[in-house]
């Protein structure tokens, strides 16, 4: 006890001879506790995202100017330009195949490759897998919204590919939200796709196959037989593979249930799961291909059972399950005379189906696939900001609630928010269903005013600069920049959650409105239901139609008329996405001190791309909540006409030499406070 008192004792007498040791130790804690803070203040800021690294596309971007950093991957040094002086883009016509992960640097275009439409259903997945291990050169489509060749010629997409013979192992489905009498609208669907698709291969001569579990109509079976194919019935088989196929009950209800417990899966009138599986029925079609057969054949396995049966043997017994009618009545083909039994003539289905998915579990990827991006700030704009804010939560929540397998994210971007009112992260009502997916990025008043010195303008919201933020700091594979007073559609929802989206595409919807007062008769819980196809939201009352009834979804967009016809949408910067990689090789917005018409000049922008770009327009519009027009300090992009064409002939502009892209494009340099709600 007397040896640390004196210990004390010396202390003491030498802080009192050295009082700067006592500044020194606290400024040594002090620092010590800032730097601590710092590191975790640190993980708060916003990522900036790379969206060069390994960017095909930047190999057909026309640089922004030749001392660009990304210039030097630009694969095409000398332009070819036609009478006008303007880029010849047709002489570039074949970089379309990109869309299809083509690579120009890399891909050997004069072998055949196989063409495999329905890459993500079990026996496409097993064709993909075996051309894999090959080594052979394939082509893989996925659905509908991935490519839909009706409305042009094929050459125009397929330019100098040469295809040995093509796989189809998929049809449109029907839309999971669509309320509205669908007979009428999916038998055409069906009929335009196969009409177009086998036009093509026929004028080709490309052998085919179909091969489908119960088409949605028997015209198929005529068409194939009108060209000259071999169409296969095949049953669902015992797969646990291709988890993107969510048009396939099995693999929906097994998702489902051990995403959130439980399932509501459509049921054709006869569907069955038999005793084989997807390697072997693929390997069955690949022998009728390779022997030439043509004409109506069909597979069946050892035992089957009804496909509520599969779903109950292979889910959980606490998943509560909701089986649902078919909302068409399937017309059956007639019967083939043809038959094959494929697999182990002694193999028991449900032993199959209890094997292959007893450790079955969604695999999540770590970031995810979309990223839906908004901005705004609290500051009541165009009266009733946060109430419509609160109203596109809502319809967002409603979307996951009904299609709980998409992975997304918000990315809410609070622009110079105002000092004296609480920032969005505080106010917006974010529900429990939703919660840890949005992330709130504050852009300080103090950076805004850096930008209004340098953009030499008096503009209180840069809007298109700050979905820029967003969209360089958002996670997705697809990046969709959108408004917080817009309601999207579930369908939008079905596609992220099975992969849907091709990545060499601009998604586009058209927009339409909801009317003054339109909240008095509705709430967002009886519009939500009604959102899943043009017809469906025809039935809503107050609503607006902007634009023209959706007759063709796919556009190649490569020169004056075909941009004029279809580039720009009415509501045209309501719903803009593209893949991560493609808003990196455009540089995301122009970067203008304006607001109105700059959703229009991107359209311009994507002419950066050497061959034009593909277009492709969603079925069902978004709704626009109506608010008044309040576009004070908000001024328009002038002369955008002019720039847009600049863009379609040069792929510049000189009217933007004092707005140029820059490498920097949604202040990637700099660091803002994220917080996740």
């Amino acid at each position: 006890m007397l040896r640390e008192r004196r210990k004390w004792f010396h202390v003491k007498r030498l802080l009192l001879r050295h009082p700067s040791l006592i500044f020194s130790f606290i400024l040594g804690i002090s620092c010590l506790i800032y730097g601590i803070a710092s590191l975790a203040y640190a993980k708060n800021f916003a990522r900036v995202r790379d969206l060069t690294k390994k960017n095909k596309w930047l190999e057909i971007t026309i640089p922004s100017t030749k001392k660009s950093p990304d210039s030097a991957k630009f694969i095409y040094k000398k332009l070819k330009r036609d009478e006008d002086n303007c880029i010849d883009r047709k002489f570039y016509h074949h970089e379309v195949r990109r869309i299809f992960d083509y690579e120009s640097s890399k891909d050997d275009y004069d072998s055949k490759r196989m063409l495999i439409i329905g890459s993500h259903t079990s026996i496409g997945a097993a064709l993909v897998r075996k051309y894999q291990r090959k080594n052979i050169p394939y082509t893989a489509v996925k659905s509908i919204i991935d490519f839909d060749i009706y409305g042009h010629s094929s050459d125009d997409y397929f330019a100098n590919l040469s295809f040995k013979s093509a796989f189809i192992v998929y049809q449109p489905e029907i839309k999971r939200h669509s309320v509205v009498n669908q007979k009428l609208e999916m038998v055409k669907a069906v009929h335009k796709y196969f009409d177009s698709l086998l036009q093509y291969l026929m004028n080709k001569g490309i052998p085919f196959v179909i091969a489908l579990p119960q088409a949605n109509s028997p015209q198929i079976l005529k068409v194939v037989m009108q060209y000259g194919g071999l169409y296969v019935d095949v049953p669902y088989t015992v797969d646990s593979k291709a988890v993107d196929d969510l048009d396939n009950p099995l693999m929906r209800a097994a998702r489902e249930c051990d995403a959130v417990g439980h399932t509501k899966v459509f049921i054709k009138k006869g569907s069955e799961v038999h005793s084989m599986d997807a390697d072997i029925a693929a390997k069955f079609l690949r022998k009728q291909m390779k022997e030439g057969k043509q004409g109506h054949f069909s597979i069946h396995g050892a035992t089957n059972i009804s496909m509520k049966e599969a779903i109950l043997t292979v889910v959980p017994q606490t998943c509560n399950v909701t089986f649902l009618e078919y909302p068409m009545v399937n017309e059956t083909s007639p019967l083939s005379e043809q038959t094959a039994l494929v697999g182990d003539p002694n193999a028991d289905v449900k032993e199959m189906l209890k094997e292959e998915f007893k450790h079955f579990q969604n695999v999540w990827d770590k970031k995810p696939y979309l990223s839906l991006v908004v901005v705004g700030r609290n500051d009541n704009f165009s009266n009733g900001f946060l109430a419509r804010t609160n109203n596109f939560v809502k319809a967002l929540e409603y979307n996951l609630l009904a299609g709980p397998l998409a992975n997304f994210e918000v990315v809410f971007v609070d622009y110079a928010p105002p000092g004296n009112k609480p920032k969005l992260q505080d106010v917006v009502d974010i529900p429990i269903a939703l919660q840890n997916r949005f992330r709130f990025i504050t852009v300080p008043v103090l950076t805004h005013y850096h930008l209004a010195r340098k953009l030499n303008t008096t503009m209180q919201f840069l809007e298109y600069i700050a979905k820029n933020i967003g969209i360089r700091r958002a996670s997705g594979k697809m990046i969709a920049a959108l408004n917080p007073d817009d309601i999207i559609s579930p369908e939008i929802f079905e596609a992220a959650a099975g992969k849907q989206f091709n990545r060499g595409t601009l998604y586009r919807v058209f927009r339409w409105d909801l009317r003054e007062n339109w909240e008095s008769n509705l709430t967002i819980d009886e519009i939500m239901p009604k959102m899943g196809s043009q017809s469906d939201v025809r039935t809503i009352p107050n609503i607006k139609e902007r634009c023209g009834t959706l007759v063709v979804h796919t556009q190649i967009i490569d020169d004056q008329p075909s941009f004029k016809e279809y580039a720009i949408l009415c509501g045209s910067g309501d719903f803009i996405m593209l893949s991560k990689d493609l808003w990196g090789a455009i540089g995301g917005f122009h970067e203008y001190p304006g607001n109105p018409n700059v959703d229009a000049a991107f359209n311009g922008k994507m002419m950066r791309l050497l061959n034009g770009y593909v277009s492709y327009t969603l079925d069902a519009p978004l709704l626009h909540q109506h608010h008044i027009r309040k576009n004070v300090q908000r001024p328009c992009m002038q002369d955008h006409e002019q720039i847009i064409n600049d863009y379609i002939c040069n792929g510049s502009s000189p009217l933007l030499v004092n707005y140029p892209d820059m490498p920097d494009w949604g202040l990637a340099n700099e660091q803002f406070e994220e917080v996740r709600r």
